[in-house]
């Protein structure tokens, strides 16, 4: 009988959607995901039963919403493993131990994809107590931390110092466009229009320096309303679809990734799965997945114009194919699905030195 998973998560966007559905081609598993019906569109290749959730927004409606309806899906699936995705999904630990109680223990799972105290992260020390203090409460909870970088190890460390806690690269599937040759051109952006993303930095240098390269601007706002200073040479592409943004991948010189703060970077692979090398900012998970000059290059965030242009000097005098070679097998050896598949499937069935 196949292990029954459920996935719980009180928002699918990003980068819990890619998990998500990554952990979902694993056919030794049965899947069920608990998720917010407005976010349905984001999990279309997730191979399981979807029990969703009403959610306009993050509002105590919507969380209302996400602890009443979770005992039904809980007595639905009867699952083996539960994996909590994020940390208000947590709320939802007490009950689901609670429930275990009557039968089987469950195996409970957690990832942050990014912890909300983080030390990049803007926030007032007292905010980041009272989320460090939450999460203790609720990690009580849970068997298992699953943390996606070695930065991520050292904040979650921190703080659940007696908790077990296994590093899992992420992994993403492999191109949809493999084995075309794509004639590269410009420089490419991937992910959310916010202040995270640094494209606000991005999108100001290029217009202040005067490119001449094009750089394309994939995806759109998500938090708030994001003025896009436009020129010539920047182009806004919206969110694309999988072959689409493998294209783009492929038809461009490098992708650059200038966040303040981030978990992991789910980009920088999916790059990488394209042969196609990263100039990255300095900051969270970003420099683990970047041998400088092999893959790509490290920005310093506290010298942004001045590091960026120097990079951009130093890829332009770079072996272009030897970067995309390097890069493509960085993908191969250290990111892909299969590779990711096998260490998680390791800790659902209770190995934690995945």
């Amino acid at each position: 009988m196949s292990l029954r998973l459920l996935h719980v998560a009180e928002t699918l966007k990003g980068g819990v959607a890619t998990v998500v559905v990554a952990i979902s081609q694993e056919d030794k598993v049965n899947h069920s995901l608990y998720g917010p019906d407005e976010h349905c569109g984001s999990v279309s290749g997730f191979k399981g039963k979807f029990y969703s959730f009403v959610r306009k927004g993050r509002s105590l409606t919507s969380l209302l919403s996400f602890v009443v309806k979770f005992p039904s899906v809980f007595f639905s699936v009867r699952p083996d493993v539960i994996h909590f995705h994020s940390s208000f999904s947590l709320l939802l630990s007490p009950i689901a131990r609670f429930f275990s109680i009557f039968g089987p223990r469950i195996r409970i799972v957690y990832q942050p994809h990014g912890v909300s105290y983080d030390s990049d992260i803007p926030r007032s020390k007292f905010n980041k107590f009272i989320l460090e203090y939450v999460e203790k409460f609720l990690v009580i909870f849970v068997d298992l931390i699953i943390v996606i970088s070695n930065h991520e190890l050292g904040e979650v460390s921190r703080v659940h110092p007696n908790k077990d806690v296994v590093i899992i690269y992420n992994g993403v599937r492999e191109t949809l466009i493999f084995g075309e040759e794509i004639p590269r051109d410009g420089f490419l952006f991937v992910g959310r229009f916010d202040d995270q993303k640094g494209i606000d930095l991005l999108i100001d240098f290029w217009n202040a320096t005067g490119q001449t390269e094009i750089l394309n601007l994939v995806g759109e706002s998500v938090v708030g309303a994001f003025e896009i200073g436009i020129s010539q040479n920047i182009k806004v592409h919206g969110w694309l679809n999988p072959e689409e943004l493998d294209s783009m991948y492929a038809s461009s010189k490098a992708l650059i990734v200038p966040s303040r703060w981030e978990g992991f970077g789910l980009v920088v692979i999916e790059a990488y799965r394209n042969s196609t090398p990263v100039i990255v900012s300095n900051k969270g998970a970003l420099p683990e997945l970047v041998v400088e000059g092999e893959t790509g290059f490290i920005i310093d965030m506290d010298n942004f114009n001045s590091s960026l242009s120097n990079k951009l000097f130093d890829f332009s005098k770079s072996d272009f194919a030897i970067l995309g070679k390097n890069s493509r097998n960085r993908y191969v050896s250290e990111f892909s699905e299969r590779e990711f598949l096998e260490k998680i499937l390791n800790v659902y069935c209770g190995d934690k030195m995945a």
